[in-house]
């Protein structure tokens, strides 16, 4: 019976480890109304938000999506029983202007909104929103903005073409500034 006990608990512990935390049902809704996959670890959910429909160039060279152009919503339980809600979004620079319009319009706040790349094509931005409030709230609040990413085509052709680098120049400028002996 003890050992029967043991190899059980054993197994509901592995099992949890490989599987990480149950996903509370308040968040499970989140997932399923923003029709999202995501995970719970730590006590909080991360909500996946891929730009598998981005066929991205960087100087040039194709560059796989995985490569940061994976956004996300994440929630975590804050004070006084509230939800805390941060995200980056990963958006082209035809849907910046309507995804922030609906954060905003919808009561939540844009933080920033920055490019990682040079010379990228398709041109891509990157949108923090922040928010309070209940998840289920929150979910509410950030669907009419995620249903825009990725459901139009470009407006604008993007102007970025191939710069001009030289990595070989920047290397000799770099050992100048950063004596090889120091």
């Amino acid at each position: 019976m003890v050992m029967t006990t043991l190899r059980f608990n054993s197994f509901v512990m592995l099992a949890g480890l490989a599987f990480g935390q149950a996903i509370p049902a308040e968040y499970d809704g989140v997932l399923k109304s923003l029709g999202k996959q995501g995970d719970f670890k730590d006590n909080v959910l991360k909500v996946n938000i891929p730009r598998n429909d981005l066929k991205v160039t960087i100087d040039g060279i194709a560059t796989p999506t995985p490569f940061g152009f994976g956004g996300w919503l994440a929630m975590t339980k804050g004070d006084g029983g509230m939800d805390v809600m941060m995200g980056d979004l990963v958006l082209l620079e035809d849907e910046v202007n309507p995804v922030m319009s609906a954060l905003l319009d919808n009561g939540l706040e844009v933080t920033a909104v920055h490019n990682h790349f040079f010379f990228e094509n398709p041109r891509i931005f990157y949108m923090h929103l922040h928010g309070h409030g209940t998840a289920a709230d929150l979910a509410r609040k950030a669907e009419p903005a995620i249903d825009l990413i990725g459901k139009g085509s470009p407006q604008y052709q993007s102007s970025v073409t191939r710069g001009n680098s030289n990595i070989a120049a920047a290397a000799a400028v770099g050992k100048k500034l950063i004596p090889s002996n120091s």
